[in-house]
């Protein structure tokens, strides 16, 4: 009997241990939180500007003041939509997209267009000798004959 057998049969049925799937997707969240945080404080910092109150700036936004609080804890995955009326009532973009070119091939679209329009030709030498090939090929099977 193996020793992992001794144990379920001592302990019951032992499970794996989701530790390293856990510890990924807190690695992976960190990112976002730090967004969000990021979001949080450039959005605190103008209301501390403004001289404007957290409730005041829910009844702008038609939220209520709890949702308020939670986002500006920093620890809230905002929506697109939600991150595009907070931009509309403090008057400045919080995320910029910028217009990101492939880095793998360099290739901006008119570029890409022009690599597929000028592919290299194949040559008339390199298609005869693919030909040639394909015939060697089927010569050397023996010849049988149908009776």
């Amino acid at each position: 009997m193996t020793t992992h057998n001794k144990l379920e049969k001592a302990f019951g049925k032992i499970e794996k241990s989701q530790w390293l799937v856990q510890a990924e997707a807190r690695r992976q969240g960190r990112s976002k939180k730090k967004r969000s945080l990021h979001i949080a404080v450039n959005v605190l910092d103008h209301l501390h500007k403004q001289g404007m109150s957290q409730k005041a700036f829910a009844e702008l936004i038609g939220v209520t003041p709890q949702m308020v609080s939670k986002w500006l804890q920093g620890s809230e995955n905002f929506t697109l939509e939600t991150i595009e009326k907070i931009e509309e009532i403090i008057g400045f973009d919080l995320i910029e997209v910028k217009n990101k070119v492939s880095t793998k091939n360099n290739y901006t679209s008119e570029k890409y267009e022009q690599k597929e329009k000028y592919e290299k030709p194949v040559s008339t030498s390199e298609k005869s000798m693919k030909t040639a090939r394909i015939i060697n090929i089927s010569t050397n099977y023996p010849k049988t004959k149908i009776s």
